[in-house]
């Protein structure tokens, strides 16, 4: 086999490699504090002001991480559980479980087991938590009563006081009130900014107002509608409140996914209901030949410049507009305008031949020069981009007047 041809075949096969991937999705994840929320509530059994009590103190311990060591070493994990001398302690103990187990000591699930395991061993912990009252109280009692008796860190007694507090300033607000649970897709969190706030049944204020909401409360928010008076409201799972009596706290329910085409890639931005954000500009992106003009937000053919601030009310996927420059002649074969011609190019074309994405370098990418993008045109390239003694050639006037004839 000739040099020539296995250079082609190399192309082939890395190209297929990578469009096997296909197109992936970004999916929302939950939090640690989150898993291990739902985790003391549905599968251990505690009420939501025992469950805020022990994420106080996890937080204190190890901020949620399951990879902390602590104590020079001696302590590990979300609890930091201790040995006392080497291979003797609750450590060791959290590794032997996990190996006796089938589980990963350091991942979430393995040491949330052994917490389960451990409580089962520890029933007077365990049923102190179970009979603590669901409220603000209960979540002090439990912050305290789990540092006090479970944790027994150093300064014991003002350490419990400190984790009983902040499970009940932090904790019981988000996790708490009545047990409500984090949604299972993407959310925001908002605050309660006026001093009573109504939850109706539905968006509007024609709707039944089924409870109120006091100033500090904090929500979980997975949509935004307006009503027919234009008044904007907030899904927050059991109702929805009005947005003017909220502030936003953290979380981005809605993402902007930018299409460049061209070489540049951008990120995801994930932003959150109102926030502002600055369109990029031709620092951040380039396309040889062409000058950005704008990006297009709503699909109208109809460009924001760059560098404009847009306030954002959902997902987006703005599109960038080019605007070519005649001055630079584009090379045969250069699809996505990096000026070379290389396996990225042969990658660009497979993709707009099979209508994965839009907008390449035109007539640039029409390597045969027949007025559309097919699999010609991929195997063409491949044949340039594998011979290093390919003649660069360029596009000539009249192929571009012929595609810009197309619209």
């Amino acid at each position: 086999m000739s040099i020539h041809r296995r250079r082609v075949r190399i192309i082939a096969a890395v190209v297929s490699l990578l469009l096997s991937f296909g197109t992936v999705f970004p999916s929302f994840a939950a939090t640690n504090e989150e898993i291990i929320f739902n985790y003391l509530t549905n599968t251990i059994g505690y009420n939501s002001a025992a469950a805020c009590g022990i994420l106080a103190n996890i937080e204190n311990e190890s901020s949620f991480r399951t990879d902390v060591y602590g104590d020079n070493g001696t302590s590990y994990g979300i609890c930091q559980w201790h040995d006392t001398s080497p291979g003797v302690g609750r450590f060791t103990n959290l590794k032997n479980f996990c190996s006796q187990n089938g589980l990963d000591y350091t991942s979430l699930t393995g040491q949330l087991a052994f917490l389960n395991h451990e409580l089962s061993e520890r029933q007077t912990i365990h049923n102190n938590l179970l009979s603590v009252e669901n409220s603000s109280d209960g979540a002090y009692a439990a912050g305290y009563y789990w540092c006090y008796y479970f944790e027994i860190p150093r300064e014991r007694e003002r350490q419990s006081q400190i984790r009983g507090s902040l499970a009940v300033s932090k904790y019981w607000p988000l996790f708490g009130q009545g047990g409500v649970t984090p949604p299972s897709v993407k959310y925001e969190v908002w605050s309660v900014k006026t001093n009573v706030l109504e939850v109706h049944i539905g968006a509007g204020k024609s709707y039944s107002v089924i409870t109120t909401l006091a100033a500090g409360r904090q929500l979980y928010v997975t949509q935004f509608v307006a009503d027919e008076e234009r008044n904007v409201w907030a899904n927050i799972g059991g109702g929805w409140c009005e947005y003017e009596g909220l502030e936003w706290v953290s979380g981005q329910l809605y993402t902007l996914r930018f299409q460049t085409n061209c070489e540049t890639v951008l990120e995801d931005a994930p932003v959150h209901y109102r926030d502002n954000y600055v369109l990029p500009t031709a620092d951040d992106v380039s396309k040889r030949g062409y000058t950005l003009l704008g990006w297009d937000l709503w699909n109208i053919s109809w460009a924001t410049p760059p560098g404009y601030e847009i306030t954002v009310y959902g997902d987006l996927n703005p599109k960038a507009v080019w605007v070519r420059d005649p001055s630079v002649t584009l090379i045969r074969g250069d699809a996505n305008c990096d000026g070379a011609v290389n396996a990225r190019d042969v990658i660009h074309v497979m993709k707009c031949a099979l209508g994965s994405v839009d907008g390449a370098c035109m007539p640039a990418a029409d390597v045969e020069f027949d007025l559309t993008i097919n699999a010609r045109d991929v195997i063409a390239l491949m044949k340039i981009a594998a011979d290093p003694s390919a003649v660069e050639t360029l596009v000539t006037t009249e192929e571009e007047e012929a595609w810009s004839a197309l619209g």
